[in-house]
């Protein structure tokens, strides 16, 4: 007797392939748009690691009188320069574009010194004595320390919107250290708009 084995037709096959084939379109973009969303959760957790950092160095360095007198990427890597923050990870974005990086170069250069061109994935505030927007001038104007940005992704400009490593959102860590997403696109004219009408000019931020 001749036992029947049983197989797909090829009408099978092609429905097996074409459930495969909506199945992926649907997950992939799912699992992108997860691991995009990880990653600015991940970036916040090391701006608001330095934002409360700030307040180390405030006590320790700065003696209770001063924050970090420097601008830009200077005044991040001041904290890991005085050894307020150790880890060279934290001065990092999980979401800078490869091609920055350079093969690592990004990572090995933090490692090594922050300070170095391309070693620091975020942008830190004009804070030098004389700025009008240091933060020791705005707490003088009563400016709420939930309102001033300390740290923030590096800012590309070029197009007809400037972007950060997310893209259209901009991640920003405040002194009072908590950290909020903010839409790049919101920013018209360059300011920093906040749901409760407060607004903050976006060029106090700067990356080099």
């Amino acid at each position: 007797m001749v036992r029947k084995v049983a197989a797909f037709t090829l009408v099978e096959l092609l429905v097996v392939i074409s459930i495969i084939v909506v199945l992926a379109s649907i997950i992939t973009p799912v699992a992108m748009t997860i691991g995009r969303k990880a990653k600015v959760v991940e970036c916040g957790t090391h701006l608001g690691e330095l934002a409360k950092a700030i307040h180390l160095y405030y006590d320790s360095v700065g003696k209770g009188k001063r924050y970090p007198p420097h601008d830009g990427a200077k005044f991040v890597a001041c904290l890991y320069r005085t050894g307020t923050v150790k880890e060279s990870r934290l001065f990092l974005c999980p979401a800078a574009p490869e091609d920055e990086n350079d093969d690592g170069a990004l990572l090995k250069g933090a490692e090594a010194d922050p300070v170095n061109e391309g070693a620091i994935s975020y942008a830190g505030r004009r804070n030098t004595p004389k700025s009008p927007v240091s933060i020791d001038n705005l707490i003088r104007r009563e400016v709420p320390e939930s309102r001033i940005a300390v740290f923030c992704d590096r800012i590309r400009s070029g197009g007809d919107q400037p972007t950060t490593n997310h893209g259209d959102t901009i991640v920003v860590s405040f002194l009072d250290g908590h950290v909020e997403n903010l839409s790049v696109r919101n920013h018209l004219g360059g300011e920093l708009r906040f749901g409760d009408g407060a607004k903050e000019p976006l060029n106090q931020m700067v990356n080099d």
